[in-house]
């Protein structure tokens, strides 16, 4: 074998294993591309998720403030408590 058919033959094993290596390349990047959109669609879900939990957070928290009395002319302070009690009471049939 003559030197210049070494030199070609060397050449086409290097090309074949950076060919090689290319592929490998390749499919890790499409193996992480298909990652990256499985989260990102996870990521919507979450958000998806998110809203919906904050609107129903929203929605019990408007829920119980309707239920709230409002008395007027009630102090304000520790003896709102106590006052109400009474009230209650002297009311109570």
């Amino acid at each position: 074998m003559d030197p210049l058919q070494k030199a070609v033959d060397q050449l086409n094993q290097r090309l074949d294993a950076q060919d090689e290596k290319v592929k490998e390349l390749r499919e890790a990047v499409e193996e992480q591309a298909d990652a990256q959109t499985i989260a990102a669609l996870e990521v919507e879900g979450s958000k998806e998720r998110q809203r919906r939990l904050l609107d129903r957070v929203e929605e019990l928290e408007n829920r119980a403030r309707r239920q709230n009395l409002r008395i007027i002319s009630l102090p304000e302070g520790a003896d709102a408590t106590a006052f109400v009690a009474d009230l209650l009471m002297q009311l109570k049939p």
